[in-house]
C-alpha cells in the first residue's frame, strides 16, 4: 500500500514518517477537521493549527481535536504528554498514529491509556520511502473520537479494531506506574477496583 503524504520530520534518517494523507483523509473528515497537529512539519496541513519542530509540540497546549504523528524516537514523551493533555480535559480527542511496539514499555505505559486500538492491516507506506514501514502500526485513539461512528467504522476497515477502556484489568496499579498520585477512580470512564 503506497500513499502520498504530508511531512512529519523531526530527526535524520529513521525518525522520518510521514502522514499518509490518503490513510488519515477519512479520519479528518470524520471528526470535522483536526484543530491541532502538534508534531507537524513545515508543509503539513492536516490540521487548522500546525504545530512544527522550532514551535515545539510538548510545550504548546494542546485543544480541541488532535491528529498525532510524533516522531517515533520520542514517541513516549508524546503519548504522555497527549494523555496528560487529554485527562486534564485540554483537548476534545486524540487520534495518535504510532508504531505497534508491543514489546516496549512506551507501549505498555501510554497505549493502554487509550479507549480505542486499531491495529492497522499490513504495513503503511510513508512517503519518500521505497519500502513499506520497519513495523506493523497502530492508532490509537482518546476522547470524543472513539465514540463516533465514523470513526469507529473506517478504523475497523482498516485493521484490527479493540476498544480498551472497555477491558480495563487493574487501571489503578497500571496508572501509578507512569502517573503516581493520579486516582483512576477520577479518570472519566475508568473502572478502577
Amino acid at each position: 500500500m503506497t500513499f502520498e503524504a504530508v511531512g512529519h520530520v523531526y530527526e535524520e534518517g529513521d525518525d522520518k514518517h510521514d502522514t499518509p494523507v490518503e490513510f488519515v483523509a477519512p479520519l479528518i473528515e470524520a471528526v470535522g477537521g483536526f484543530d491541532l497537529d502538534p508534531s507537524a512539519s513545515q508543509s503539513s496541513d492536516l490540521a487548522e493549527r500546525n504545530v512544527t519542530k522550532d514551535e515545539d509540540g510538548l510545550s504548546t497546549p494542546w485543544h480541541g481535536d488532535v491528529w498525532l504523528n510524533p516522531p517515533y524516537s520520542g514517541v513516549s514523551d508524546w503519548l504522555e504528554y497527549g494523555r496528560d493533555e487529554y485527562y486534564r480535559g485540554a483537548v476534545d480527542s486524540i487520534i495518535a498514529l504510532v508504531f505497534a511496539r508491543t514489546s516496549t514499555q512506551w507501549f505498555h505505559n501510554h497505549a493502554t491509556t487509550a479507549d480505542l486500538a486499531c491495529f492497522v492491516e499490513g504495513r503503511l507506506s510513508f512517503a519518500g520511502s521505497d519500502h513499506s514501514a520497519p513495523a506493523p502500526s497502530v492508532v490509537l485513539v482518546w476522547g470524543d473520537a472513539a465514540g463516533n461512528p465514523d470513526v469507529v467504522e473506517y478504523l475497523d476497515s482498516q485493521g484490527f479494531l479493540v476498544e480498551l477502556r472497555d477491558r480495563d484489568v487493574g487501571a489503578q496499579d497500571r496508572l501509578d506506574s507512569f502517573a503516581p498520585g493520579v486516582n483512576a477512580r477520577e479518570i472519566p470512564g475508568s473502572s478502577a477496583d
